[in-house]
Parts: structure tokens; sequence; C-alpha cells
């Protein structure tokens, strides 16, 4: 029976509190044919060192230290040394299930697919919560034509709940200038190179969330308009494919939701005027379309109204809507 090697890619930054849990759920893996790369990306705690005894113990594990240069440039360099024919990605504050990885290769076997994605379960402040697995497995072939719609039903945005064929990744590489949303960037382009993916009904990988994250902490800038900026450069790039376009600009209008949120919340509407202006024209002229080939619920409607035509009113809302309506947004 073919036992093909897991090359997976673990960026590491000041991980020390996270880093053993994590690396421990790959080394316990129950299919153990894995080449694991830990690349520490300028730590400046212990994080190096914990690579360093981890790669001393087991000789599957390869430490590489860099000059920080963020998540996507550390993943670069990770790509660049794997020589397994799967390739998977896990982030250093999470963990996997046991038999995550044999889970995803008796589904890319039974399915002959390219890239296959199991559920997550999403970790924070003490809940646990399954995220997007669909009821049963489900196979999507690909192609040059439009992307069967359970593809963009059950498509995670992260990719380290995913297998990626080799030949799939090809040349493709994470786009170093985005801090947030490289990853999704990432998987459209090798879903672009696929010819099937398949989704497994199990949710697998541990996704942790904490308040220090990037995507919890103040907002900056630069974190505020990182995946807006990924998002209309795709919808340039990938023009000659209406689903893909359709996708992102979905995608990137619910972004615009999450800007105005974290803006509000975090105390720092007056800061960014030039982007809530671009933000609240969108949402106006969303409004005037009524919706058109956006798929928003109900709530996500009212507060695309009130960010567009009220948004005094939305500022005095948010507050309490998230905590008494929906704790999650």
């Amino acid at each position: 029976m073919d036992m093909p090697t897991v090359s997976v890619i673990v960026p590491v930054y000041r991980a020390e509190r996270t880093l053993r849990r994590c690396v421990d759920s790959i080394i316990r893996q129950t299919y153990d044919r894995l080449e694991i790369i830990l690349v520490d990306d300028g730590s400046p705690d212990g994080s190096g060192a914990i690579c360093d005894a981890y790669a001393a113990a087991d000789s599957r594990v390869t430490a590489v230290h860099r000059v920080n240069g963020g998540p996507a440039a550390a993943r670069n360099e990770g790509l660049a040394r794997a020589s397994g024919a799967w390739l998977g990605f896990v982030d250093s504050d999470d963990h996997l299930d046991p038999d995550m990885y044999g889970y995803l290769l008796d589904l890319a076997r039974r399915c002959d697919a390219d890239i296959v994605q199991c559920g997550i379960i999403r970790e924070e402040a003490g809940r646990k919560d399954d995220l997007r697995a669909p009821d049963g497995d489900v196979r999507c072939a690909l192609g040059p034509g439009p992307f069967p719609e359970e593809v963009w039903r059950h498509l995670e945005n992260g990719n380290c709940s995913k297998l990626f064929r080799r030949e799939v990744v090809a040349q493709t590489r994470f786009r170093e200038e985005y801090t947030i949303g490289e990853d999704l960037r990432f998987g459209l382009d090798c879903l672009a190179r696929a010819r099937s993916i398949a989704f497994g009904a199990q949710a697998k990988y541990h996704y942790v969330q904490h308040a220090q994250s990037l995507c919890n902490g103040a907002p900056t800038l630069q974190s505020l308009t990182s995946f807006r900026h990924m998002l209309l450069q795709a919808e340039q790039d990938f023009a000659g494919r209406a689903d893909i376009v359709r996708f992102c600009r979905e995608s990137r209008l619910r972004d615009d939701l999450d800007i105005c949120s974290r803006t509000v919340c975090h105390g720092a509407a007056g800061k960014y005027p030039d982007l809530l202006r671009a933000v609240r024209g969108e949402m106006r002229a969303l409004c005037r379309t009524r919706f058109e080939a956006v798929g928003f619920t109900g709530k996500e409607r009212v507060k695309c109204f009130l960010i567009g035509y009220a948004w005094p009113v939305y500022r005095t809302l948010l507050p309490a809507w998230k905590r008494v309506v929906s704790p999650d947004g």
C-alpha cells in the first residue's frame, strides 16, 4: 500500500505557550509518515529553542530559523524545503485530532481529490463549536467552468484543515504583502489548478481563538485593510472566472461589516475616516441593488443599511447588539 509523505509546515512566532501542544498533536498522529518543518520566524521568546528540542528528539522534525518576515514568508520558507507528496499547514496556537492526517488521506483516496478539507473545532473562552463540516463527505469536480456551489458553501478561508497534493501547489506561494488573507488567496490559486476537492464530514482541526490574535486585537490600518486589499486584487486577477469573482466580492462585502464592527467596538471609528467612507459607500450601493448576488442574512442586511444610512445609530446599537443578541458578531 502506498504510504505518501505528508509535509507539515508550522510558522512559529511568540508561541512558547502553545507550541508544545501543537507539535505534540502532529508528531503523535496515527499516520506517522510525516515531514514536520517548524519555521521559527525570528521569535524573541523561547520558541526557537523549543523547535530545536523537537528536531533533536525526532528525525521527522526540522527546525528552521529566519529573520522575522510574517506568517506568509515563514510558510513560503517551509514550502521551499518541503518534499512530501502532500502538503499541510498548522498554526502554532492550534492542535489536531490524532487521526486527522490519516482521515484526510483516506478521504483523498476514496474521492480521488487533489485538495481535501476536514471540519474545524473552534475553541474560544472554554467553548467549542464545530464549523462548516458537511453532513456527509462531499466531492466536487473542478475545472475551467464554474465550480459547484458546494465548493463555496463548505470552503474554509484558512488552509490548516486541508491537505494539498504537491502537483496542485506547484510554484504557488503565499502573497507576502498581505498580513491577513494570504491563506485564502493561496487556497484560491490552488483551487484554480486542481481537478477536484473533497470536504470531509468529521471535524479534526482545533482552531484556538484568543484575545491577542491579529484578528481580535486592537485594529490597525494594516489589519483592517489587508483582507480587503487581497480580495480586491483577486477580483481583478480572476476576472475571467465569474464564480470566483462573485465569491471574492461577497467575502469583501462581508469583511466591510467586520471592519465597521471592529473600529466601533475598539473606539477607533474616528481614526480611519477614508476607509470607513469607502466602506459605507459600498454598503449604500449594495442596499440600492437590493443585495443582488450577495447571500447576506437578514441580520447582515440590517447592519448594512445602518452602516450606509444611519451610522450614528449603528455606532450606538452595535456594542449592545454584540453583547446581547450575538456574542460572536
